[in-house]
């Protein structure tokens, strides 16, 4: 379901002022840097004591905070470890710790898996090693659940290790081909100096795992991913107008924006039928209309779309507020006087607002006062979606997050948004209590994947059991659970669902949602420091 990580990073320089970029939905929990004294030989042309950690120590420590420290312990010194502190006093911290001189560290999240670090001063003469540990959750791919490591280029050193739980009936395929080390029911895979630019693993058609972990000081929590197959009845009425809007920003990278034009021309394509007329609004720091008004979905509009889409060049930041304004009060709507339906918004974007107004409920406001209906918004397994933000617009809007994590699911999610939802009454297990549902969502559409979140030891025998409503239909949806795993991955994930729901209240919880992001390690809306 999610994988943890770490990573170090050597600097040899006065200052360090650097962004770390994460894979699509990390949360970083960990941040330290300290000293290394290190020799150079010139007859080896290379430093000393520059190593990372030997295979067979990573296979005996952990991920978690002290076992991070605890591994590094005999070769690094004077470490400064980060803590969960508000934005604000992060701020003010750093800045008197440096005219201390004393050494500070900050991660300021910058939205979307990306994180502006600041560490000061680094000593000459000294070896500086940064180490940030981070959890990811896994893709999924049809039936499988994949994770996809990038190896950075043109580094002077590099070595991957990964070490997977082997569970009953779980095959695991890796990508390039290397043989493991297995031991206390683990696969132990490393990589040295890999030529590859992808490290890919993938577990085939894993059966729905409970994590289950214990807090020292919060208990015992619980975690699970389920998709639940409700039926879809006849199709809903959808809007005849569709609003479409088009993330042109440096962000989207030509893989995601050829993932969003895919998107488009299914949703045109599949939908015609039904969906009679439409509008793109192209958007970065700057909005504009690919025409003004909307325009039939023909064939030969689509492809005279297409071809201008294909003609654009990825720049800039992304202005999300910006683009919601200019589409639900475009700028030639007085010049048109014939009104339209609401139309369904589909935001093709990772949802990172990375310039102007990047409060999320400004922006939910904003889209509400337009005369829009549902905004549907789709997840690639690209870096760098803001999640939390796409799924805060669907649900104020009454519509949905749907995942494409490849060409062949494309098909199949240009119609999701046609099937008609049910109410989400109630979600329980036995021996479970305080569960959360990652994005609060008051509605769900039939094979929506939700991740679910609570405290307590249940028993995956039990089930997960979903109360739905449709009209007056009521449907009580019990769903198996087949392994317990024990990973302390349970309570990080139930911390992320917590804070994120209570920073969604703003001031009201602020007090409330620090405590927990502290205790859980959980940066969020807050900064590492």
């Amino acid at each position: 379901m999610s994988k943890r990580c770490c990573a170090a990073l050597a600097i040899a320089c006065a200052n360090a002022n650097f962004k770390l970029r994460l894979p699509n939905d990390a949360s970083l929990y960990y941040l330290a840097f300290g000293t290394t004294s290190f020799e150079y030989r010139p007859q080896a042309d290379q430093l000393a004591s520059v190593g990372f950690l030997p295979a067979d120590l990573l296979r005996s420590s952990g991920t978690g905070a002290q076992e991070i420290l605890n591994a590094r312990r005999s070769t690094w010194d004077n470490v400064k470890e980060a803590r969960v502190v508000p934005r604000q006093k992060a701020a003010f911290a750093y800045g008197e710790t440096v005219r201390r001189r004393v050494d500070p560290a900050l991660a300021e999240w910058s939205g979307a898996g990306v994180f502006q670090c600041r560490v000061f001063p680094l000593e000459s003469g000294k070896l500086h090693r940064v180490v940030v540990g981070y959890d990811v959750p896994l893709t999924h791919d049809g039936g499988d659940l994949v994770y996809r490591f990038e190896v950075p280029a043109d580094l002077p050193e590099c070595q991957v290790d990964l070490n997977v739980s082997a569970l009953p009936g779980m095959q695991a395929e890796i990508s390039p081909d290397v043989r493991p080390f297995t031991g206390g029911g683990r696969a132990y895979y490393h990589f040295d100096e890999p030529s590859e630019n992808e490290i890919v693993l993938r577990l085939q058609q894993p059966e729905t795992m409970l994590l289950v972990g214990n807090d020292d000081r919060a208990g015992d929590f619980f975690t699970t991913q389920v998709q639940p197959q409700l039926p879809s009845g006849k199709e809903k009425v959808s809007s005849t107008h569709a609003l479409f809007l088009v993330d042109k920003s440096l962000s989207s990278r030509s893989e995601r924006f050829n993932t969003y034009l895919d998107l488009l021309r299914a949703i045109l394509q599949s939908n015609r039928d039904s969906l009679q007329q439409f509008a793109v609004l192209l958007f970065n720091i700057e909005s504009h209309w690919w025409q003004e008004g909307y325009v039939e979905n023909t064939p030969e509009n689509v492809s005279r779309l297409m071809d201008f889409c294909h003609s654009l060049a990825l720049e800039g930041a992304t202005d999300l507020r910006l683009a919601i304004s200019e589409a639900t009060t475009p700028s030639w709507q007085q010049r048109r006087s014939r009104e339209v339906p609401r139309p369904d918004v589909f935001l093709l974007s990772d949802g990172a607002a990375t310039w102007g107004d990047d409060n999320i409920h400004m922006i939910a406001e904003t889209l509400a006062e337009g005369p829009t209906g549902a905004l549907f918004a789709y997840k690639t397994g690209q870096s760098g979606t803001a999640t939390g933000v796409l799924e805060h617009l669907a649900r104020e809007s009454g519509g949905a997050v749907f995942s494409v994590a490849n060409q062949q699911e494309v098909a199949a999610v240009a119609t999701a948004h046609n099937k008609r939802p049910w109410t989400l009454l109630d979600v329980a297990i036995a021996g479970g209590r305080d569960v959360l549902v990652a994005g609060r969502p008051r509605t769900i559409y039939p094979d929506q994947r939700l991740t679910v979140v609570g405290r307590g030891t249940p028993d995956p025998a039990a089930g997960l059991v979903l109360q739905v409503k449709r009209g007056d239909q009521l449907k009580t949806v019990r769903l198996p659970l087949t392994h317990a795993v024990p990973s302390e991955l349970a309570a990080r994930a139930y911390g992320q669902v917590a804070v994120g729901q209570l920073e969604d209240l703003i001031s009201a919880t602020a007090e409330i949602s620090t405590a927990y992001a502290r205790h859980f390690r959980v940066p969020g809306r807050t900064c590492l420091c």
